[in-house]
């Protein structure tokens, strides 16, 4: 959002945790720029035609465990948008995942820390679960994560529903042809309707 923000769009930016919203908008103060930070949950974001685009990156798509509340997000973004408006959304390749699935791995940060990571993969809900130790310092610290690993077909099919149309799909940033073999899904999608 603040890299937006230095290329003078009007930005707002929305997450659940009012924390990151407080480091959000210390941030933007602190580069000089204007934003709008607001709390708020992705289900039912709190605008209706207003954006000429929305970004949601990072595997930030697929927490809820529910399938009905992720295409609640995808709706809460079509509505949110203006008539022919781009959705980016980008995330991790469920082909890619299970192709090259590690059940363990470990990575050492710059502390000196390690931090073990083992996987799981839900075959029936299409879930990947992940408990991370870290090791070192002052302890163990132990946090979970899962969400949803979807295929290109389902997301496609998610965004069609909502009144999305796909307007494009890379393997990554630098724009390259999407395969098995790409880690991530970066997907272009815009709202149909004229404005």
């Amino acid at each position: 959002a603040v890299e937006l923000a230095h290329r003078d769009y009007d930005v707002v930016g929305l997450d659940i945790n009012d924390r990151y919203i407080a480091l959000a908008r210390q941030l933007a103060e602190r580069e000089g720029v204007r934003a709008t930070f607001l709390t708020g949950d992705m289900r039912e974001i709190p605008f209706e035609s207003h954006f000429d685009a929305i970004i949601n990156v990072g595997t930030s798509f697929g927490f809820f465990d529910s399938e009905g509340e992720n295409r609640r997000v995808v709706k809460a973004v079509a509505k949110a948008l203006k008539p022919r408006g781009v959705f980016l959304l980008e995330m991790g390749n469920r082909d890619y995942y299970l192709k090259n699935f590690r059940t363990k791995d470990w990575r050492r940060i710059e502390s000196g820390r390690v931090t073990i990571i083992q996987n799981e993969f839900d075959y029936v809900r299409g879930r990947i679960g992940v408990v991370f130790e870290r090791l070192g310092g002052e302890g163990v610290e132990r946090w979970t994560h899962s969400w949803r690993a979807y295929t290109l077909v389902e997301v496609v099919a998610m965004l069609q529903k909502a009144g999305l149309a796909l307007s494009c799909v890379y393997g990554g940033w630098e724009r390259e042809k999407y395969s098995v073999d790409s880690r991530r899904m970066v997907i272009v999608s815009e709202r149909k309707g004229s404005g």
